[in-house]
């Protein structure tokens, strides 16, 4: 920013303007090797204080976190607490320091302090650079225990890239030759990278689609769909109908995956009203709810003895499997058991409304159908709230 920039303020969402500095120091280090040792000791000057230096990060820092702030409230996501690494390199440091002065950590030839970890398969790891910097193994061991005594917490879950597993076994392992007792219930729970059908999405080189313009791109196709089925909506509801089945879109096609597996994010698919998607969901929930909003359903007078068909029997027993598969996706960290679950709710649901009448049955048989309908809206609401994903009125 200071060598290109000349002070311009941001023209775009803030945390935008900042990544393209961000991607702009990365293309042009490649040509001039120079710049990395100018940003080497732009990193000492903000260790040491340097005022120019830490005004210039503030503001910058700034413009990102209001950035962030807003794609986290689209994405209807709640942080109670953030950790800023700027306040915990320090005190990483002075444990890196202190158990060095135990005898656990040595320095190498060419000075920085290094944890020897040949014996664990994970060799020696740099924990201070010889010009006494900090790295991001640093801070991660103080704000392991940070967040310890903040919370005492029963368990522990790091949700990170599985490129980062290597940096979370060797976490672990110091924390537990620093003697840390807690860190046998800190857990890192790796994720597969998501490519786009061009590739591989790399920050650095700005080969990225980030959150924003993906959710953006998602909504207009929402809109499209939306627009084939009704053309009488107004503005408003319109957009609040795209958000809706845009985030729906996103969301579940991400979380239908296991976590570990890499995959290719295609929006096309991902809006489809029909087939493993969370529009589908949206809509198969919607579907279910007209049908009780044109009933006059008395869950009082249900015999349901009178459902006898298989594709009534099946749901029944679907419907029963939906508090022992969330156990198992919770216990397990595994979200897309629980997709993979209403997905096939879902689709035996439509098969049944396809096959059987509901309204037209005859009484006690309509009012047992009607019960079975309302479980499987009530199953598949409770299913996308865990998933983040509204259930909207309409389609």
């Amino acid at each position: 920013y200071k060598k290109f920039a000349k002070n311009k303020m941001p023209n775009k969402k803030s945390d935008h303007f900042v990544g393209d500095y961000y991607v702009m120091f990365s293309q042009q280090a490649k040509d001039n090797p120079e710049l990395e040792e100018e940003a080497k000791e732009i990193l000492l000057k903000w260790e040491n204080k340097d005022k120019e230096v830490i005004s210039l990060w503030k503001k910058m820092n700034n413009w990102t976190i209001k950035g962030i702030k807003e794609t986290y409230k689209t994405f209807g996501v709640k942080i109670d607490k953030t950790y800023f690494e700027s306040q915990y390199y320090e005190k990483g440091k002075d444990i890196i320091l202190k158990f060095y002065k135990k005898g656990l950590f040595k320095k190498n030839k060419l000075g920085a302090i290094v944890a020897d970890l040949t014996k664990d398969n994970l060799g020696e790891k740099v924990l201070l650079r010889e010009d006494g910097t900090s790295i991001y193994i640093t801070q991660d061991l103080h704000l392991a225990i940070q967040r310890y005594e903040d919370y005492k917490m029963d368990k522990m879950i790091y949700i990170v890239g599985s490129e980062q597993i290597y940096h979370f076994r060797v976490l672990f392992k110091l924390l537990k030759l620093m003697n840390y007792k807690f860190v046998n219930n800190y857990y890192h729970l790796p994720y597969g990278m998501i490519y786009l059908p061009e590739g591989k999405m790399k920050s650095r080189e700005g080969k990225v689609v980030d959150a924003d313009n993906l959710i953006k791109d998602v909504n207009i196709l929402a809109k499209k769909e939306i627009i084939i089925r009704d053309q009488t909506l107004t503005r408003e509801e319109l957009e609040k109908r795209s958000n809706q089945i845009g985030l729906a879109a996103l969301k579940f096609f991400i979380l239908k995956f296991d976590p570990l597996k890499d995959f290719t994010y295609n929006p096309e698919e991902s809006i489809a009203f029909e087939g493993e998607t969370g529009p589908y969901l949206q809509y198969t929930y919607v579907r279910a709810n007209s049908i009780l909003k044109k009933s006059k359903f008395n869950p009082i007078k249900v015999n349901y003895s009178n459902l006898k068909e298989k594709e009534e029997i099946y749901l029944i027993n679907e419907l029963l499997k939906y508090i022992e598969v969330v156990e198992k996706a919770a216990l397990d960290l595994k979200p897309h058991l629980l997709c993979n679950y209403l997905f096939e709710l879902a689709q035996k649901f439509n098969e049944f409304y396809h096959k059987y009448q509901v309204l037209k049955a005859e009484e006690g048989l309509k009012n047992a159908r009607l019960g079975l309908v309302k479980a499987v809206s009530q199953v598949l609401s409770n299913g996308l709230n865990i998933l983040s994903i509204e259930t909207p009125e309409k389609m």
